[in-house]
């Protein structure tokens, strides 16, 4: 007989059999719930994978919590269902919210069965399962409608699910009875999926750790609609994952059934009100920029504090400005600021020229690349907003952003110009890219991350390296990629950002027809459009094009909404003509 080294067998003193290999790997330790079990693996991975599974389903403790609101007439075939498991729970709990029926006296049928039964007033699913929770003990809980009902091997195929000590939840298909019998099919744990919509029912299992670590009862209650998904992703967000079991849970179908049906705004459905967010702040250690535009913002913005985690990502180069920063951060009244500083380029690198400078356009850009790529790997919300040092959004920008978010959406931003070139930081759609004061987001093909909101499960892998043959701007080739992989890229143009140095979003006051012949008198070579993103008039001096000011892409926009546009001939009347007399009272 030999021993194995590291077998749990050797303390006891009993010895391995020969023909087993004497190695750590033919042996192995399982840790569940309060319990220590040792099991031998044999050489017939299928008698292991057995005996795994036995030892888990004796080891787990279950407490399986029905909720009832007035469903005393299906409480009896729930109970039934949950007591007639191949694997019987420890505890059953009928939690009785605000019933008026008769939920009562069929829980009191089942007492001598072990049933027991608890009042509450709540009037809200979530917080019905939370008062189960704190009433229960068990290692793994299940809450599950007094309307719906449990195959009789549900806990058996279920539990072994959690021999990896990360799966936190075990979810199932959806079996319809009553008046459907269809099938719902949810796929395999994806936890980027999960962050965007919910496939996971209320009947799933999950371990008690998993709800005590993840804090996922604790909190607000929300609305209903979304309890089971915040729920769920709070408890992936604390690192768990989720594991499908074979058989499906079986899913009633009836009149009057309290159907909580989801709203159509994405930002209620999935809770987004609760949501804790990364805002996200790259600093040049420009002073000026950050004492008029960013400080202000930040002591000023509306998103709550306690579910912000607040990112200062410090390449300055100077210590004066990084102790002002920090100075800020320990007196500031957001409970979770992270101050870092990173070299990314070289010193005063954000303020060079870039036009027609590429030396310089791919600096900023390889800097802006370290910058976010570090960003991407240590997030740890869904959402992140990335506000740049120089602008100054409005107060109201995070839940703004968050209402123009959907599912298959990878960024939404606000609306600012350019520095040097005056144009808007954002490109491609199917509609004018300009100000307006209302109205939903329009989708579009990329933008800048000077006030932008992204989605996590956009920024999973993602480095920002740039391959041969790649678009130089890192934000347009990021946007190129995540368009690829199916998301869209939107922009709310009633988000009016000031950027700092670029000139006002809002577009001056309309001229008079005197004023144009005026500035026009001025140059010999002027374009008149009456595009309101552009003002009335654009001229260039000398002859010179007038492109640089006024992109066609623009004047194609004016026709496309038939505004007028008019092109001045080379040259123009030395004076304008005198005004019409006026024919008015006066």
């Amino acid at each position: 007989m030999n021993h194995c080294e590291r077998c749990p067998l050797r303390k006891h003193g009993r010895p391995c059999p020969a023909h087993w290999d004497g190695c750590a790997a033919t042996c192995s330790v399982i840790d569940v719930g309060h319990f220590r079990h040792e099991i031998v693996r044999a050489s017939d991975p299928a008698v292991f994978r057995g005996r795994l599974a036995e030892a888990l389903r004796s080891a787990l403790s279950v407490s399986i919590v029905v909720i009832s609101h007035n469903y005393g007439r299906y409480l009896a075939e729930a109970l039934d269902s949950v007591l007639a498991q191949t694997v019987a729970p420890r505890e059953v709990l009928v939690v009785d919210d605000s019933s008026d029926d008769d939920t009562a006296e069929v829980a009191a049928r089942y007492v001598e069965r072990g049933v027991r039964y608890l009042r509450v007033e709540h009037r809200h699913v979530y917080l019905s399962r939370k008062s189960g929770f704190e009433a229960t003990s068990g290692d793994v809980l299940l809450f599950l409608d007094a309307d719906n009902k449990l195959p009789p091997d549900y806990l058996a195929r279920g539990l072994p699910l959690f021999a990896d000590r990360r799966v936190g939840i075990v979810y199932a298909d959806l079996q319809q009875f009553g008046d459907s019998t269809e099938l719902r099919s949810f796929p395999e744990f994806d936890a980027a999926l999960l962050e965007r919509q919910n496939y996971i029912d209320a009947c799933a299992l999950v371990t008690r750790q998993a709800l005590v670590i993840s804090r996922a009862l604790d909190a607000p209650a929300g609305e209903q609609s979304h309890a089971d998904w915040r729920l769920w992703r709070r408890v992936v967000d604390a690192g768990f994952v989720a594991r499908k079991q074979p058989v499906p849970c079986l899913y009633r179908i009836h009149p009057g059934q309290m159907i909580r049906s989801a709203p159509a705004d994405y930002f209620e459905r999935a809770g987004l009100a609760d949501e804790t967010i990364t805002l996200f702040v790259p600093l040049s250690g420009r002073t000026r920029a950050w004492n008029e535009y960013l400080r202000p913002w930040l002591d000023g913005q509306t998103w709550p504090r306690a579910q912000t985690r607040l990112v200062l990502a410090d390449a300055s180069y100077g210590d004066e400005f990084h102790a002002m920063a920090r100075r800020w951060a320990f007196e500031s009244d957001y409970p979770n600021v992270n101050l870092y500083r990173e070299i990314v380029g070289t010193s005063g690198l954000a303020d060079l020229p870039r036009a027609n400078q590429v030396g310089h356009t791919e600096a900023v850009n390889n800097a802006c690349r370290r910058i976010y790529a570090r960003m991407a790997r240590e997030l740890g919300t869904a959402y992140v907003l990335v506000i740049e040092d120089d602008h100054q959004p409005p107060l109201d920008v995070a839940e703004r952003l968050l209402r123009s978010m959907d599912e298959r959406t990878a960024a939404v931003s606000g609306l600012y110009r350019n520095r040097e070139r005056g144009e808007f930081v954002a490109f491609g759609g199917d509609q004018p890219i300009g100000p307006v004061d209302s109205g939903p987001a329009i989708e579009i093909t990329g933008s800048g991350f000077g006030c932008l909101l992204l989605r996590r499960s956009a920024l999973i892998g993602e480095t920002f390296a740039r391959r041969p043959g790649e678009e130089v701007f890192y934000d347009n080739a990021f946007a190129y990629r995540t368009r690829a992989r199916g998301f869209r890229w939107k922009l709310d143009r009633s988000i009016q950002v000031e950027h700092w140095g670029a000139r006002p979003i809002r577009p001056r006051p309309v001229a008079s027809e005197l004023e144009v012949l005026e500035i026009v008198a001025k140059c010999s070579f002027a374009r008149v459009c009456n595009c309101i993103y552009r003002g009335n008039v654009e001229c260039q001096p000398g002859g010179k094009r007038p492109g640089e000011k006024l992109p066609p892409a623009v004047c194609r926009e004016c026709l496309a909404s038939s505004v007028k546009l008019v092109t001045v001939p080379d040259r123009a009347p030395a004076s304008p003509p005198a005004p019409a007399p006026h024919r008015g009272v006066p």
